[in-house]
């Protein structure tokens, strides 16, 4: 009996070790993937510039895993007044066309000018949900809509949905954000005093702080690239020429994002001749 015991004590001890080790956290897997946005035609009535072939073509040699749109697709916002749902079909027909194109899988950010009378029913019909998430390997990657009803503007559903999200996605190892519109600035603001920032950012930073997690927030507004790192999240904005608006430029038409060792690489390049 005695026997029986030692043994029994002596294969607990030797099996603590394995049950009191703290698990490590997860390694981010290698992942590459394709910012675009601001697609959207001349006109509500017109197709998309030429060069939007040369964009899907330029994107599909860079061999990455997905593809994501940042915004604004199709051109309604101001002249939704003068707009019915079969122009806005016609509209994301003609993106179809072009976005089919890709060889890797596609997704959609809402941007300012993809709202349309005020509500996303036909563009979900078409596009899919304004708000979601994905997984890539071992990234949780989560879309936001900060056009949710109006422009710049986030709804309670949206946030309940997103803390939701985090409480069942937490093994990841690592989260990733799309927004249209920027949650914060960098700290030293000066060249980027008229950027505006999303309405409610201290309710979203508020869940990123509770989240803990390593996170990249990425958005895509106005003309000027920033990257920036606060705690555990990083903040980049990666705004993309408008393909028919000549006058609003930024200084790149796309991007291609590499997560390669636990650090995010961002590259711009402009659309070949």
């Amino acid at each position: 009996m005695k026997k029986t015991i030692k043994t029994v004590f002596i294969v607990a001890i030797l099996l603590m070790p394995a049950f009191c080790a703290t698990s490590p956290e997860p390694v981010p897997e290698d992942i590459s993937f394709a910012l675009i946005a601001n697609t959207l035609p001349p006109t509500p009535y017109s197709e998309p510039d030429e060069k939007y072939a040369k964009l899907i073509s330029d994107v599909n040699n860079s061999g990455v895993s997905f593809t994501i749109h940042m915004g604004n697709m199709i051109f309604s916002g101001p002249a939704e007044k003068t707009l019915n749902d079969l122009d806005i079909k016609k509209q994301i027909e003609s993106q179809k066309k072009y976005t089919s194109a890709l060889f890797s899988r596609f997704f959609h950010v809402t941007g300012e000018y993809d709202i349309y009378h005020k509500n996303h029913q036909l563009l979900e019909q078409e596009l899919g949900p304004d708000y979601y998430s994905f997984n890539y390997g071992n990234t949780h990657f989560i879309v936001l809509n900060s056009n949710d009803t109006r422009v710049n503007f986030i709804s309670r559903n949206q946030f309940s949905w997103l803390r939701t999200d985090f409480k069942n996605n937490h093994k990841f190892a690592r989260f990733i954000i799309f927004l249209n519109h920027i949650p914060k600035l960098p700290p030293d603001d000066r060249h980027f005093r008229g950027l505006q920032t999303l309405n409610q950012n201290s309710e979203l930073l508020n869940i990123l702080e509770q989240h803990g997690r390593s996170d990249v927030i990425i958005s895509n507004y106005g003309s000027l690239y920033f990257e920036f790192s606060d705690g555990n999240t990083t903040f980049i904005n990666a705004p993309v020429s408008n393909l028919s608006d000549y006058t609003r430029k930024s200084e790149n038409d796309f991007y291609i994002v590499s997560a390669e060792a636990g650090k995010i690489k961002v590259e711009g390049r402009r659309i070949s001749k």
